[in-house]
């Protein structure tokens, strides 16, 4: 679809996504200025999916006991651009890295409806995808959060957002300023 082995807009390897500033400025003005293109790339973009896996422990390195019953999860893989990694700028990255960050949390989102018609849970747990040293900005991650909420706001899902150690109050405050202003209620 971007024929990206023609047009060498950026390279991946190990996962990890390095570009120019020139490259993706090309990829800027010829395929992510067309709103058709950008919802057609959405739609393209895949994430992992575990659906009812079990938990096998109750605590690092602590199995869970026979006799206990057994907790099943879904989890979702996402992944985003890795622009702290990459000699292009935050910039030239900001518009294809929004477009994977939409992508990547409505359909985890999208993924938690369907558990939720399957298992009758409607808890959905989010992380920050791309932030930290992956460079995606605050602002791109917290509209993604608010775009991809407002598009199944009517689905009855209890989204959480987590963090391995605390969740920033400023990240929390933007996220709901971004949710009110999308009209998509709060966590």
């Amino acid at each position: 679809m971007l024929a990206n082995d023609v047009h060498k807009y950026f390279d991946v390897v190990n996962g990890y996504t390095d570009s120019t500033s020139r490259q993706l400025g090309k990829l800027n003005t010829t395929v992510l200025c067309d709103d058709s293109m950008r919802g057609k790339l959405s739609d393209a973009i895949k994430i992992g999916l575990h659906w009812n896996v079990q938990v096998p422990f109750v605590a690092r390195y602590m199995p869970v006991a026979a006799t206990r019953p057994i907790h099943c999860v879904s989890q979702a893989y996402c992944s985003a651009i890795s622009v702290g990694y990459s000699a292009a700028s935050a910039r030239d990255w900001a518009p294809f890295a929004k477009l994977v960050l939409e992508a990547s949390y409505e359909a985890t989102l999208w993924a938690g409806v369907l558990n939720y018609q399957r298992t009758g849970c409607n808890k959905v747990f989010l992380t920050a995808v791309g932030g930290g040293v992956f460079g995606n900005a605050t602002e791109w991650i917290v509209d993604a959060i608010a775009s991809a909420v407002a598009a199944v706001a009517r689905c009855g899902l209890d989204v959480v957002l987590v963090h391995y150690r605390r969740v920033d109050e400023s990240f929390q405050r933007d996220l709901a300023v971004a949710l009110n202003r999308k009209g998509a209620g709060h966590l």
